[in-house]
């Protein structure tokens, strides 16, 4: 399991604990394997993968990335249409669409998975 030190803030994998919590085995970031007399229970909160699995820098990338040529096609309709970018270039305005879009979706999935733990 995944636990997160409360003094450090280090997210470990807790190999296992003593049933009272009087000693701690975990495997810390570096991938060594530690074996203190500490309580788990009084210095380890236990966390959800998706909590430390999700890099939400890299899906906003990912996003944003899958974003742009839909972006830029519609705005090339709308400038075909008449309708122009103030003060931007095209591609200055389908970057900017493209990662509002992205923080809006990730806006929604971080919501849905905060209603989920609760």
């Amino acid at each position: 399991m995944k636990a997160r030190d409360k003094k450090t803030g280090e997210i470990v994998e807790i190999e296992r604990y003593g049933a009272d919590g009087s000693y701690t085995m975990f495997r810390n970031s570096e991938g060594e394997l530690m074996n203190l007399p500490v309580n788990f229970y009084d210095n380890y909160v236990e966390i959800e993968e998706t909590e430390v699995s999700i890099d939400w820098e890299q899906r906003r990338y990912e996003i944003a990335k899958e974003m742009i040529p839909q972006v830029f096609h519609e705005l090339t309709l709308a400038i075909q249409a008449g309708e122009g970018i103030v003060g931007k270039t095209k591609m200055e305005a389908t970057a900017e669409c493209a990662v509002w879009y992205a923080d809006a979706l990730i806006a929604e999935l971080k919501k849905t998975l905060k209603d989920k733990e609760e």
